[in-house]
């Protein structure tokens, strides 16, 4: 019997069937370890998954990259995702309201996150589209993630 916060490898599920548990809204395994913020089965979801099942969306155009910047805000889960071999996909990758990753982390107010993101984030993304810096800018001034100046 398999008990919360146990890890994937415990219950013999093959990789081969990753892809194909989802739930009502479409949001795969992976999804799922990365909003219960569970280090070790994201990590080895995202080692044994492969690219097509790291970048799926689910019915709301999130990534499991994008609810970690959102709901998560464990920097641990999202380094993982970023250091994939589809990372870099990721991080410039829309939800269906047109919001990447950053956005959704600064929305939060994780300050941390937002900072690691935008890092990792290429500025092609900003410069090629100003909707997307005016929304981040928009984003930290509501989330106040500005430092107070003395």
């Amino acid at each position: 019997m398999v008990k919360r916060g146990d890890s994937i490898e415990d219950t013999k599920i093959g990789v081969d069937v990753y892809d194909d548990i989802t739930s009502d809204s479409a949001r795969t395994l992976l999804h799922i370890a990365v909003n219960a913020g569970n280090i070790k089965n994201v990590d080895i979801l995202v080692r044994d998954g492969g690219d097509e099942f790291v970048t799926r969306k689910d019915k709301h155009g999130d990534t499991a990259l994008a609810l970690a910047a959102c709901y998560n805000a464990k920097i641990e889960i999202v380094k993982i995702l970023v250091d994939s071999k589809t990372g870099k996909m990721l991080l410039m990758e829309p939800n269906d309201k047109g919001e990447i990753p950053v956005h959704l982390a600064a929305g939060k107010g994780h300050k941390e996150m937002t900072s690691y993101l935008y890092s990792k984030t290429s500025v092609e993304v900003f410069n090629k589209d100003s909707r997307n810096r005016v929304l981040l800018l928009d984003r930290c001034i509501e989330a106040e993630l500005f430092g107070k100046q003395i």
